[in-house]
């Protein structure tokens, strides 16, 4: 007998001080250690190592609460991790410094919004920019080994390095020029931090007003001899140690115009420099630092849209991204494209925005984040990818298992399935063929099915996670519902790719995988979500055409039994996100993009109830317009109805007059706030939320 929720319990929803995450989150950066066996991976929820050749489980973990771990790095000698860490990019963070060895953090020290920080070649030093006044940080200068500040620099912002030999440390400050903010280098002493030469740019005219463009980067070479920086302009600069004489300027009409960033070659023998800007020009470049001529420079055809580059240990091959998703491979000495990594798999709208490219410490491996914040190892010589860490950016549906023994969260690529028992993940499903974007559990707990982009509807045996069968939808598929007593499985989705043809719900034999029924044309292209509600008579039906807005704002149902159109719910003045049956009246709620939450009649077709719509957060000004709510779901007794908001909490409302409840705080645990689906145990002793940044977080529900 299912134990039900009353009102009176709503309270204990909020008895743990924060929600339980599951789930590593999204990918936002990755390294090697220096041994080239190992990769750290800097995500959502943590950071994670993992060998390089077995990427299903992870070997380490390092928890950081509350945090996103936005960038890391390992020192040189192998003895510690330091990383950046912190709500999200536009606040204030934490540089942590992390023993290895002793698997402790060993510092943890206030960072400026800026996230930057320079390891010494030694890895005795650390240079970093800490809160400061205005919109500069202070340039500190950390000993890693006694734990201690050797010097603070006020003003400082956007770019730290440190030279070779530890004698020198370079930042940026902004200067007041005239009427507008000049962006320099300052030079400092390395024992010191007594200011000695600043390094200027030359005749950029400003990009935006009061300001000039910025250095985007800067690295010593390897010999410590010359430093080199890039800037906003496209402009690339040389400067000769010790006498800091500007000795090269290549300027925008060489390099193209817009930022130019640093990667310096690895071995200490090797005084080569890759520059890169992000122009409308997009040019790629190795340049030679003896006598500046340019070593090499890929072709036209292949800078149509260049994002960035990294130079191997030997200073032989440059891995480029485009904008288009196409990463190349160039061999550097015979100035061609050797390959090109990742074909089409890279190329989707959603992985584009690669995040992070690095060599391996021997050359032979390259690891790989995209836009999708998916990890992939690949091997150089081969051209040929050895293994994947799946990404869980956007989890788009959660679903309980009947005895609440597991949770199914539907995100992208992936389908994870996590132990509640044990907190541990017990299964990971990804296929290379399409993004899994939708999960559902049959009432009896055996299978579970998931649909995916490329149109493919999988059935799994939940206890083995074996495939059961698998059919085809058509061109894409969203979204996959049980029916009530397990008999069917309605899929819905488009005949076309990308959304594109007739929209169409299929019903399927729950056991065999026969098709039984085609629903085609109610909508002009696309169904996004479907529900059967409690007594299985209804489907429920999101259509999406964004060439016909005014579809998206219309909820559609559909008579299970003959499979025509019983009614169009239109009141919504935006498209509807997220659509709920209640489980013990005929209610379905629809909740916008307008900031609104609906309750309508499924037999009169007519709405029942607007909820009370609390404000914003982060509206501007504040309490300008009501929070935006992405997903609901109602508990098993249907008087509560929870939603998710833009903002990473929880919001419940009385089901019966909507009338606001309670507000669950802590939802988001990353800058990538968000809730976008939401589902009640059948016990209804816990609610879980999936949020954009691919954690899943559990609130618990206590008996009165």
């Amino acid at each position: 007998m299912r134990q039900m929720i009353t009102l009176a319990t709503v309270e204990q929803l909020e008895q743990r001080p924060q929600p339980m995450p599951i789930g590593r989150g999204c990918i936002l950066d990755a390294t090697w250690l220096p041994d080239g066996e190992h990769i750290v991976v800097g995500a959502a929820q943590g950071i994670w190592f993992y060998r390089a050749d077995a990427l299903a489980h992870p070997v380490r973990r390092i928890p950081v609460p509350d945090q996103s771990v936005f960038a890391l790095e390992a020192t040189r000698d192998g003895k510690n991790l330091v990383f950046a860490a912190g709500r999200n990019w536009t606040e204030e963070g934490d540089i942590v410094i992390w023993d290895l060895a002793a698997d402790r953090e060993v510092a943890r020290l206030k960072a400026h919004r800026d996230h930057v920080f320079a390891i010494s070649r030694d890895s005795t030093r650390l240079a970093y920019i800490a809160p400061g006044e205005d919109l500069h940080g202070n340039l500190v200068l950390w000993d890693i080994a006694a734990h201690q500040t050797l010097f603070t620099v006020p003003r400082a912002r956007l770019v730290a390095a440190v030279s070779p030999d530890n004698r020198y440390v370079v930042t940026g400050e902004f200067q007041p020029q005239d009427e507008q903010r000049e962006h320099v280098l300052k030079v400092l002493d390395g024992s010191s931090g007594q200011h000695l030469h600043t390094l200027r740019s030359y005749d950029h005219p400003p990009l935006v007003e009061g300001n000039l463009p910025s250095f985007s980067d800067a690295a010593f070479d390897a010999a410590g001899t010359q430093l080199i920086a890039g800037h906003e302009s496209g402009c690339l600069y040389v400067w000769e140690l010790p006498s800091w004489e500007l000795v090269y300027i290549a300027d925008k009409g060489l390099m193209g115009g817009g930022p130019v960033w640093i990667n310096m070659a690895e071995a200490d023998d090797l005084a080569t420099v890759i520059a890169v800007d992000e122009s409308p020009t997009y040019t790629v470049q190795i340049r030679e630092l003896v006598n500046f001529t340019i070593k090499a420079k890929l072709p036209d055809t292949y800078t149509a849209s260049a994002l960035f580059a990294v130079l191997s240990p030997d200073s032989q091959r440059v891995v480029m991204n485009d904008g288009g998703g196409g990463i190349w491979l160039w061999n550097v000495a015979e100035g061609r494209i050797e390959a090109e990594v990742g074909g089409t798999d890279y190329k989707t709208a959603h992985a584009r925005g690669i995040k992070h490219i690095a060599f391996s410490p021997d050359g032979d491996y390259l690891v790989i984040v995209n836009g999708l914040y998916k990890l992939d190892i690949w091997h150089v010589p081969s051209v040929t990818i050895r293994c994947s860490l799946g990404y869980g950016q956007w989890a788009k549906r959660v679903a309980f298992s009947p005895m609440s023994e597991h949770l199914v969260a539907g995100g992208n690529p992936e389908i994870d399935i996590w132990n509640l028992r044990t907190g541990q993940q017990d299964m990971s499903l990804m296929t290379q063929t399409g993004l899994k974007c939708s999960a559902d559990y049959s009432p009896d707990g055996r299978l579970f099915a998931t649909a995916s982009w490329d149109g493919v509807v999988d059935v799994w045996d939940a206890a083995t996670f074996e495939r059961r069968y698998q059919v085809r939808h058509g061109g894409m598929a969203w979204d996959v519902a049980f029916s009530p007593d397990g008999h069917l499985l309605a899929s819905a989705g488009s005949s076309g790719r990308d959304g594109q043809g007739s929209s169409s719900i299929c019903l399927w034999d729950s056991a065999t995988g026969e098709r039984l029924h085609m629903i085609e044309g109610l909508v002009p292209s696309l169904n996004t979500q479907i529900l059967f509600n409690a007594d299985g008579s209804l489907l429920a039906s999101i259509p999406g055409d964004r060439a016909v807005q005014e579809i998206e704002q219309e909820a559609i149902l559909i008579d299970v039994g003959d499979g025509t159109l019983r009614a169009r719910l239109k009141g919504h003045s935006a498209p509807i996100s997220d659509i709920a049956f209640s489980p013990t009246a005929p209610i379905l709620a629809t909740t916008g993009q307008d900031h609104s939450v609906r309750l309508w009649d499924t037999a009169s077709g007519e709405q029942r109830v607007a909820c009370e719509m609390p404000n914003d957060p982060f509206a501007t000004p504040p309490g300008a317009f009501p929070v935006s709510i992405g997903c609901i779901a109602f508990n098993p007794a249907g008087d509560l109805l929870a939603g998710g908001g833009n903002d990473g909490d929880v919001y419940l409302w009385r089901a019966d007059t909507g009338a606001l409840l309670k507000r669950l705080h802590g939802g988001a645990q990353s800058s990538m706030k968000g809730i976008t689906g939401l589902a009640f145990n059948p016990a209804g002793t816990l609610l879980a939320g999936a949020l954009w940044d691919g954690i899943v977080c559990l609130w618990q529900v206590r008996e009165a």
